[in-house]
C-alpha cells in the first residue's frame, strides 16, 4: 500500500489532496473528486495518478488559453510546458505538476523555451 510519505510527495508534486482508500487512492480537487487506482504496488499507483492528473491539467490550460500557443497563438502542435522546469523544480516553488504552473506552446515555442532548434 502506499505510505504517508509518498501521499505527501504526491500532494506536493500534483498540489491536490490525496488519500488512501480501502480499494486504491484517490486525487481531491475543488469540489470534486479525482482519480482512482486499484493497484496495491505504492510507485505504480502514485504514477498513474500523475498521469491522471496531468491529462486533468493540460485539459484545463488549454481551455483557459483558447487551445493556442501562449506565445505565438498557433493552434497546432500544442505541448504543456513547465514554467518552472521540472529539472529546477523544488518543492518549496509550490507544485510541479499545476495549473499554475504550466502553459500551452506549440512545438516551436516549447522547444525554443528549452534552447532546442
Amino acid at each position: 500500500m502506499i505510505s504517508g510519505s509518498a501521499l505527501r510527495k504526491l500532494e506536493a508534486i500534483t498540489g491536490l489532496e490525496a488519500t488512501k482508500l480501502s480499494v486504491g487512492y484517490q486525487l481531491k480537487y475543488g469540489s470534486g473528486v479525482g482519480f482512482y487506482s486499484a493497484k496495491k504496488d505504492e510507485k505504480a499507483a502514485c504514477e498513474e495518478l500523475r498521469r491522471a492528473n496531468w491529462k486533468r491539467i493540460q485539459g484545463i490550460v488549454g481551455e483557459r488559453q483558447g487551445w493556442r500557443c501562449f506565445q505565438c497563438g498557433r493552434i497546432t502542435e500544442l505541448q504543456a510546458h513547465h514554467v518552472i522546469f521540472r529539472s529546477r523544480w523544488r518543492r518549496e516553488d509550490g507544485p510541479l505538476d499545476h495549473e499554475s504552473n504550466v502553459r500551452m506552446e506549440c512545438q516551436r515555442c516549447h522547444q525554443a523555451e528549452h534552447g532546442i532548434k
